[in-house]
């Protein structure tokens, strides 16, 4: 008996495999909410970058996104800046 763990080039991917029956998990990148929260994603770490990236900044930016059933459901941003103690 020979198994096959091909898949064609949907956005399924097999998680894992019975004797018989191939298990898929379908992605939810292309979801239409999806998809305007990776802009907003894609979007927070632009505007986060400059503010941290340079020699001023010393601390801790985070970004940070929640994900419920494959669908982006927050997006946090958070910059911690630390003060020099002489």
């Amino acid at each position: 008996m020979t198994k096959s763990n091909s898949v064609s080039a949907s956005s399924e991917k097999v998680v894992s495999t019975s004797d018989e029956i191939p298990v898929y998990v379908a992605s939810t990148r292309e979801n239409p909410t999806n998809q305007k929260r990776i802009l907003i994603l894609q979007d927070a770490l632009k505007d986060l970058l400059p503010s941290v990236l340079n020699q001023q900044f010393y601390g801790e930016a985070t970004l940070t996104f929640k994900v419920q059933d494959g669908i982006i459901q927050t997006i946090r941003t958070n910059v911690g800046k630390s003060h020099e103690m002489s």
